[in-house]
């Protein structure tokens, strides 16, 4: 049984398959319904309108249909994507037991323990007809999926079958409007448009189930006489063909399977048997430990069953529809008892050879074989094994010369003789040698293509449960949580490669030239090179089922649900959709070739534009990038994204028509020209804001300028023309100002200018007469002063000094009218190689129209006609709506100037007016932060946290040791990142710039908050709060080195060693001080004798450990366990001569010498203890703090505290970090590098 997915709920009653969605409806015994996504395995939907059990549910086969039975005696029709009840039908007049849909008619049958069955129509809402003659409940009712019959079970011990060809003719005619009388027909015994064609009584109790085979005239009944029986019918009888028996229970239900001559049947036993019907007897039988067996269901047609028990429900399949392939230049694939040849090029599919001779897999292996390898370095023979998981492994090889292809092609496939032999896995490793793994997974034997072992090889671990291929020499040894490079030559491990997650390695492909290998798992694919260095990672929500390799350098693989790509670089992405999966065996192009579930070859046609494209990018083949954007396949958001992201912003431009994205695209990239073409034809305000900003941005006065004037924007506008020195056009701006009577705008324009007296003009006329005395006072001006005088009469006014003003005139700017300077940096090469083909392209049309113009006389592209075309500048006027206030005078003619638009520049800017550095060249792009930089060079945690990716950080964290309770790292976060940079505030109120701390050692590097020298000190601080007895303190600061542990930079294996020692000490010294605090509040002098005696077994500092035998030696004396106390007495004795103790620790050494004696002379033990004093001897839990055995011992991932099997899945409670009993590399110098658990003695 292959389980593909598994429920936990409520006791299951009733299972349907949608026909084309991978959908399933479980009903359940608290009246839930529940909607799942099998493939996905999520939860979709739950109704909850039924009162009590349901019993019931079908899927409709064409519509968003479903309908449900339950013990509230109603029908219920629902309506799946309006996730609600359309109506419910009412006639039973007890619990429902199932209820079906007809495959055609608008009908629905259901069964009642009201000992009748119904036919209803759900379109109008009426019973059609009411089928009595049971005399029990009935339990089950369905359809004929091709004839007009109606199969019924009761536990009246009798299986019925309905004739209602009558009821059909009576529908199609329409009568029964006219003339039927549903209570007429209750009343009577039935509808004479339905009979009873045959009555099957054979069960000698009654029977639950009973089930019409799809295309066989075979019924299938399971009842509670525990036995199962396959009846034949004729049109006049029907009669027991088979009685299957082995249930120890009831049986529930039985069914027939959906794609083989099987039948399948579940039972209260607990278990789901397996019954061939050709054979007549029991070929598998699935048990679960604690859950009954209620009701199976089958796709219609998918390889798919579904079994409800008391706990939920399992989507399963019998065997593996994974055909057995390999592929060297042609296909080679195992289907019906042969091996085939598939040619890709010709699409020829012959058989290679039979393997009857060695027996029929299905019969003696029981299913068909797991693994075909081809041995591709052996060019002058064909060598095949095939693999079966019968007998805990076997193989045949098979060894013939090609020359036999020529008898293939005229069918002769008679197969050669083949090689038995017994591993558990096997791969070929040269031309003519082939390793095999043992049973017993200790050693590997290399034998020849004669089967003989030449050589034997001890495995470097224990662990191997499986060996891939790995090219010449070479195999990949698969470990649960890692794969090894092994050299079979000399016997030793290349590299490895950490593999987390509970789904073992499943596949590994290779490349064309064994450059790069994917690794698959369940739901995880991993890319590497051919030394097993990681390239990348990919994680999938559904099952990866195959992949090949692209001769271009992709990988292509196909999920559940999709076809999917992957680079070496980690670009990934979806290529096409499935409806069902595939299984690939090749790539070629736009062609993929695979498998389907059925063993057929197919051809699939993919579109690999995208990957292609990604492919040529990353290799720089430029031309080929160009081909392809000229070739217009590319479409969608990721192209552009990714070309974005990988700095081709430019590149991205030319995916875009439309405008308004490309002027996007155009702006965020800083291509200027591009934008002005899409902001011309836009012609929108915000285009031409935002254009105006990035091209002040850039220096772009003239662009600047163009903007300005299009959105109106005159106050910025003489900004522009303050700031570059353009006074003409400030004086115009001037006159424009006066023109449309904006006295502030005159005011800033005059100002900008240095224009006193026209000041002076505005103030007066807007009512500010004593500003403008005051302006012409501050300027000299008498003239202006006395006109003032007599304006302001015989009002005072209070003067200031203004001996020392000066006239302010506007500054001298460095560039006058032109554009900043620019750094000249050439086109990209995607943009040069885009515009050098269609320059060529260009090119080739201009000689085509000189030959045309030779040949005609004229050329074709040209008018005939000269056309005068508008060279005028652009009007302002036109643009800003500029008339005078009083309308009888133009402000041109007043300016003097016959055309105010034809300014110095000669005009309006446009795209093709562009100079040379804006036509050739472009706006450099800014370099890679330095946090992004730290994230690319260098791989510790440390430096991710630096550049404050701290959710990157938590990941590799719990990846690396399996941390999950990331509070108490919170503030060591925060600490490394503030020291790794710096904000300088050069001015007020401006913004700080930011800058990076690095490392003296390594420039290119953030500098660490946290060192060795920094742990070393706290640990000091921490052995003199521990000798002072402040232990809450000393625990505190020892977890503070814990936490810090992980962010420490090591550069080498000495400071990896002082990591782990580190580790060790605090690790230590905390499950000490949590034992002395366990003392001190137990009540208990005997548990506090054992904590006691636990607490000298610690790996502490000598003194500390002379501390603890003091305090244990008073304990064991105080409870009269002298043997014991003998032992500590003796240890503390040692101890004092080997170290230098304080003159205050000295003194009991006497008080001690004469209890020894004491003990040794009473040598008695006045209880019994369950510590042992030997040292190793004992494994403490850290929870409980009692012995446990080494078979139970689990410990923390992190700090490898040992804890017993019971506090799977808590929090450790010395580092509060990681998971007990989780799986983890650890700390090590190199990425993927791993340690061995529980080194320690807590």
């Amino acid at each position: 049984m292959l389980i593909k997915f598994e429920t936990k709920s409520n006791r299951v009653k009733g299972l349907a398959f949608h026909h084309k969605r991978p959908w399933i409806l479980a009903s359940l015994h608290n009246g839930v319904i529940q909607l799942y996504d099998y493939r996905m395995e999520v939860l979709v939907e739950k109704f909850e309108e039924h009162d009590g059990p349901v019993r019931g549910v079908d899927f409709h086969f064409s519509q968003p249909l479903f309908v449900s039975g339950g013990d509230d005696y109603k029908i219920k029709v629902w309506n799946y994507n309006l996730h609600r009840c359309l109506f419910q039908l009412v006639g039973h007049t007890d619990y429902i037991r199932s209820v079906k849909f007809h495959h055609e008619a608008p009908w629905i049958l259901s069964a009642s323990d009201d000992q009748t069955l119904r036919i209803w129509n759900w379109q109008n809402r009426t019973c059609l007809s009411v089928l009595t003659g049971h005399n029990h409940y009935v339990m089950c009712g369905e359809f004929h999926p091709t004839e007009d019959l109606v199969l019924s079970a009761s536990l009246d011990e009798s299986v019925r079958v309905w004739d209602i060809s009558g009821l059909r003719k009576r529908s199609s005619q329409n009568l029964f409007h006219q003339d039927f009388r549903p209570g007429a027909q209750e009343l009577f015994g039935g509808s004479h448009d339905v009979t009873v064609k045959h009555i099957l009584e054979g069960h000698s109790r009654g029977v639950n189930w009973a089930c019409f085979h799809k295309t066989m005239p075979l019924i299938v009944s399971g009842a509670d006489d525990r036995e199962v029986k396959l009846w034949r019918m004729s049109e006049s009888k029907a009669f027991i063909v088979d009685t299957m028996r082995g249930h120890t229970n009831n049986v529930s239900c039985v069914i027939f399977h959906p794609k083989r001559e099987l039948i399948v049947s579940n039972s209260e036993d607990k278990s789901v048997r397996v019954w061939d019907i050709s054979k007549q007897n029991r070929t598998q039988t699935f048990r679960r430990v604690n859950d009954r067996y209620w009701i199976l269901a089958a796709h219609p047609k998918l390889n798919l069953l579904a079994a409800g028990h008391d706990n939920g429900f399992i989507v399963f399949k019998l065997e593996r529809e994974r055909p057995a392939y390999d592929v060297f230049n042609h296909l080679f694939y195992y289907k019906d008892r042969y091996v085939r040849r598939y040619d890709f090029q010709s699409g020829k599919d012959v058989p290679l050879m039979t393997t009857r001779r060695v027996g029929n897999f299905a019969q003696n292996s029981g299913s068909n074989p797991r693994t075909l390898l081809y041995n591709s370095a052996n060019t002058n023979q064909h060598n095949i094994i095939v693999i079966t998981t019968a007998d805990q492994g076997t193989y045949d090889l098979y060894v013939f010369a090609k020359s036999r292809d020529r008898d293939v092609d005229q069918r002769t496939t008679e197969s050669p003789s083949p090689l038995r032999g017994v591993g558990k896995s096997v791969a070929f490793v040269s031309r003519n040698r082939f390793a095999v793994l043992d049973r017993d997974h200790l050693q590997i034997s290399l034998k020849n293509l004669s089967n003989e072992t030449k050589k034997k090889l001890r495995l470097p671990v224990t662990t191997v449960n499986h060996i891939f291929p790995a090219g010449m020499q070479r195999l990949l040894l698969r470990c649960p949580d890692r794969l090894i490079l092994y050299d079979t030559a000399t016997a030793h491990q290349i590299n490895e490669l950490v593999t987390p997650g509970r789904f073992p390695v499943k596949y590994v492909v290779w490349s064309e030239k064994h450059e790069f290998c994917a690794i698959l798992s369940k739901y995880t694919l991993f890319i590497a090179d051919n030394n097993l260095q990681q390239l990348c990672l990919i994680s999938e929500t559904s099952r990866v089922k195959s992949g090949s390799w692209d001769p271009a350098g992709a990988f292509i693989y196909t999920t559940q649900n999709h076809i999917k790509y992957c680079l070496p670089s980690g670009e990934s992405g979806i290529v096409r959709t499935l409806n069902v999966p595939v299984y690939v065996t090749m790539v070629r192009g736009s062609t993929m070739y695979a498998l389907d579930r059925e063993w057929n070859p197919v051809v699939i046609e993919i579109e690999n534009t995208e990957y292609a494209f990604k492919i040529a990018l990353g290799s720089r083949n430029y031309p080929e990038v160009a081909r392809i954007i000229k070739s217009n396949k590319l479409v969608g958001e990721s192209i552009i994204s990714y070309l974005l992201k990988n700095d081709f912003a430019e590149g991205a431009l030319h995916f875009k028509q439309d405008p308004k994205t490309k002027f996007s695209l155009a702006i965020e990239c800083g291509n200027i020209e591009s934008a002005l073409e899409c902001a011309e034809e836009l012609n929108s305000t915000d285009c031409w804001q935002k254009l105006g900003t990035e091209a002040l941005r850039q220096g772009l006065q003239k662009v600047v300028e163009n903007a300005l004037v299009k959105t109106g924007n005159l106050e910025h506008l003489s900004f522009l023309y303050f700031i570059t020195g353009n006074l003409p056009n400030m004086r115009k701006m001037l006159t424009i100002s006066e023109c449309k009577d904006d006295p502030m705008s005159q005011f800033h324009n005059a100002l900008f200018l240095g224009d006193v007296e026209t000041r002076i003009k505005v103030l007066k006329s807007t009512g500010y007469p004593q500003l403008a005395y005051l302006t012409a006072k501050t300027h000299n001006l008498v003239d202006q002063m006395n006109e003032l005088k007599q304006d302001l009469g015989d009002r005072e006014m209070q003067i200031p000094d203004v001996s020392k003003a000066t006239l302010l005139q506007p500054p001298i700017p460095i560039l006058q009218n032109e554009g900043w300077p620019k750094l000249e940096v050439p086109k990209g090469v995607l943009t040069a190689q885009y515009f050098h083909d269609l320059e060529v392209e260009q090119n080739i049309d201009a000689k085509q129209q000189e030959i045309d113009r030779d040949t005609l006389g004229f050329n074709v592209d040209e008018p005939t006609e000269d056309v005068e075309e508008d060279d005028e500048s652009w009007k302002w006027g036109d643009d800003m709506d500029i008339t005078s206030p009083k309308g009888d005078k133009d402000p041109d003619e007043e300016a003097g100037n016959s055309d105010i638009g034809d300014w110095s520049d000669g005009g309006e800017y446009s795209a093709k007016d562009s100079d040379g550095p804006l036509d050739d060249f472009f706006m450099p792009n800014a370099g890679p932060p330095s946090r992004q930089q730290w994230m690319q060079n260098s791989p510790p945690v440390a430096d991710i946290v630096a550049s404050g990716s701290f959710d990157i950080a938590m990941v590799a964290l719990n990846r690396q040791f399996g941390i999950v309770n990331f509070d108490p790292l919170k503030p060591y976060f925060l600490k490394v990142r503030s020291c790794a940079q710096i904000q300088l505030q050069l001015l007020p109120n401006t913004t700080a710039i930011e800058s990076a701390l690095l490392r003296s050692s390594s420039p290119s590097l953030p500098l660490i908050g946290f060192t060795f020298q920094h742990c070393f000190e706290i640990l000091d601080a921490c052995y003199k709060d521990v000798t002072a007895g402040k232990n809450e303190k000393a625990i505190a600061a020892f977890k503070d080195v814990l936490y810090t542990l992980p962010l420490l930079s090591t550069d080498s294996s000495e400071q990896l060693k002082e990591i782990l020692d580190m580790l060790k000490i605090c690790r230590e010294y905390v499950t000490a001080l949590r034992l002395l605090k366990q003392r001190k509040q137990e009540s208990d002098p005997v548990k506090q004798m054992e904590l006691a005696c636990y607490f000298t077994l610690c790996s502490l500092q000598p003194i500390h450990i002379y501390i603890g035998l003091l305090h244990a030696v008073k304990l064991g004396r105080k409870i009269e366990n002298y043997r014991t106390t003998a032992v500590l007495c003796r240890r503390l004795l040692e101890l004092a001569i080997s170290i230098e103790l304080p003159a205050n620790l000295q003194k009991p050494i006497r008080q001690v010498k004469e209890l020894l004696k004491v003990c040794e002379k009473k040598n008695t033990d006045a209880h019994e203890l369950t510590v042992s004093l030997r040292a190793g001897s004992e494994v403490l839990c850290c929870s409980s703090f009692q012995s446990i055995a080494q078979n139970k011992r689990i410990s923390c991932p992190y700090c490898d505290s040992n804890f017993d099997a019971d506090c799977h899945g808590r929090l450790c409670l010395t580092c509060n970090l990681s998971i007990i009993g989780n799986q983890a590399p650890g700390f090590s110098q190199k990425a993927g590098g791993g340690r061995s658990g529980g080194s320690g003695r807590w």
